[in-house]
């Protein structure tokens, strides 16, 4: 069977789950996805992702 290359965005809390805890779903999921198809991202998504990812960096320190 043949999978069809598809176009994706992937929502901001799933990224933050798949980035954060390897062993998650998300995580499943985005290595799945990420293989096969074209990830999307808006420039609000991104800026959301980096706000959280600094957000947490000064919470571990």
């Amino acid at each position: 069977m043949t999978t069809t290359q598809q176009r994706l965005v992937l929502d901001t809390n799933t990224l933050i789950s798949a980035f954060t805890n390897e062993k998650s779903s998300s995580a499943s999921f985005f290595r799945q996805v990420r293989d096969v198809h074209q990830l999307f991202a808006s420039a609000d998504t991104v800026a959301e992702l980096l706000r959280v990812i600094q957000k947490s960096k000064v919470n571990k320190t």
